[in-house]
């Protein structure tokens, strides 16, 4: 019976006692009515009997409504307390974004409120410096953000949209060194087009002129011979590139340089350099033990030598003038000819000598030349280089007049020993003198010549040349 007299879902009835009062204030309102007709001002204190009931006809008095109090509601959010900006979080503080100004110059970072990932007050909120995040500005101009080891984006996505950002973010510091590719490693030695054609040639320029014929180059001492030449060229290349790191920066053009460098390293871009030079001394000298031949291992040596005179402190030749053109042309053309041709005999002619002191003169020119476009990065880390200390026009006028010396003395050597074939290369080391010239209007203007054109356009007429002067023994 109990369930059932309860009511529905098990309500339970009202007590009596709440009836009885409510007929208690009845009979008060009734007796109070009856007061104020009498003339009283029906309060308890008029009616001295104390009698509880109402008079005959007396109006009945409704009492007033009871003012009830305001539901309260759930604080707002924004009631909520706040924790101090230097203080620790003592509760949840949700966070009301402001207004984001319309203008695009005032635009400032927002801070990224995800799904699982909040971004609450009093922690530090890291903008994302992504030219891709969405909702940002792109990264400034020459803010470069670190690589990973593994060349992974510097900022990635991962689940639920958090943010993956590196330590070094947004701060002004050069890429890390990541795992060396193979671009790195031929921007570092040098071996864009035209350039390994030229390498080639000066290494078997000297053997072709000792024994002119092919066969004469699968011989042991010609194959060390041009094995130890190849190093011995890119090997100071390579050094090179990695001490001028800093002036490479600098250069409009020759940036990838120094990125390459970078990425490669430059601890290991001078690790890799030492270690070529080595193994080519290392080849000359089994030249030596093997035939006999010491004078190709004395050459090498002082290839190295002038190499290390022009790229390496405290004599570093390259910032003295034209004394590093000097250096750097004879070790890098003239000395590879002679030892080429020591390697695979033992006399060296008078027509010969011409040949190695001609092409040496003619490297010292053309090395002035190359260094024309380098005045503004060249002057911004101290390289006294001749276009720095000359100028563009006379540094210009200057390495012509030195190419056309070289160029005589190598075509009377080649004249004595090949005749009118050696017109053959001749002819188009004329032609690339004439294109030298034709660049002397603009550097008086004071207008360089662009490095990429150079290696592109004018390089590649030098390069027949010396294609066509290892051909002449061939045929001749």
């Amino acid at each position: 019976m109990g369930p059932v007299l309860a009511g529905p879902r098990g309500r339970p009835a009202r007590p009596r006692a709440r009836r009885a009062g409510g007929h208690e204030r009845r009979r008060v309102l009734r007796r109070a009515g009856a007061g104020a007709a009498r003339g009283g001002t029906g309060d308890p204190s008029d009616n001295p009997s104390g009698s509880r009931r109402r008079e005959p006809g007396a109006a009945r008095k409704l009492s007033a409504p009871r003012e009830r109090a305001p539901r309260r509601h759930r604080p707002d959010p924004e009631h909520l307390p706040r924790a101090s900006p230097c203080g620790v979080l003592s509760g949840p503080a949700p966070v009301r974004p402001g207004p984001v100004s319309a203008g695009a110059g005032a635009r400032r970072p927002l801070l990224p409120v995800r799904r699982r990932h909040p971004a609450l007050p009093g922690q530090p909120a890291r903008a994302a410096r992504g030219p891709d995040a969405r909702g940002r500005a792109a990264a400034p101009a020459g803010i470069t953000v670190r690589e990973s080891l593994r060349r992974s984006p510097a900022i990635t996505g991962t689940r639920h949209g958090a943010l993956a950002e590196i330590a070094d973010e947004g701060s002004l510091v050069p890429r890390l060194a990541t795992r060396p590719a193979c671009r790195d490693f031929v921007v570092l030695h040098r071996l864009q087009f035209p350039l390994p054609v030229n390498y080639v040639c000066y290494a078997v320029w000297g053997c072709l002129f000792a024994d002119p014929t092919l066969a004469s180059l699968l011989a042991p001492p010609a194959l060390l011979a041009i094995a130890a030449n190849l190093l011995l060229i890119v090997a100071p290349l390579a050094l090179n590139v990695a001490v001028d790191m800093a002036t490479d920066r600098q250069h409009a053009e020759k940036g990838y340089l120094a990125g390459a460098a970078g990425r490669f390293g430059p601890s290991r871009a001078l690790n890799w350099a030492g270690a070529e030079m080595i193994l080519a001394l290392a080849a000359v000298l089994a030249i030596g033990v093997g035939w006999g031949r010491w004078l190709p291992f004395a050459t090498a040596e002082a290839i190295v030598l002038a190499q290390l005179l022009y790229n390496v402190e405290p004599t570093r030749l390259k910032r003295r003038g034209l004394a590093g053109s000097i250096a750097f042309g004879v070790a890098s053309m003239g000395l590879p000819c002679l030892l080429g041709y020591t390697a695979v005999t033992a006399a060296v002619p008078a027509s010969v000598w011409l040949i190695v002191v001609g092409a040496g003169v003619l490297s010292t020119g053309r090395t002035a030349w190359w260094a024309l476009p380098d005045e503004a990065a060249d002057t911004a880390t101290g390289i006294r280089t001749p276009t720095v200390r000359y100028g563009q026009a006379p540094t210009l006028a200057l390495a012509c007049a030195i190419m056309l010396a070289g160029l005589g003395l190598l075509g009377w050597g080649l004249w004595r020993r090949y005749g009118a074939w050696s017109l053959l290369g001749i002819a188009a080391h004329a032609a690339f003198l004439g294109l030298a010239l034709a660049q002397l209007p603009s550097a008086l203007r004071g207008t360089p010549p662009r490095a990429k054109t150079m290696l592109r356009r004018t390089l590649p007429v030098a390069t027949l040349g010396e294609v066509l002067i290892a051909v002449v023994p061939l045929v001749a």
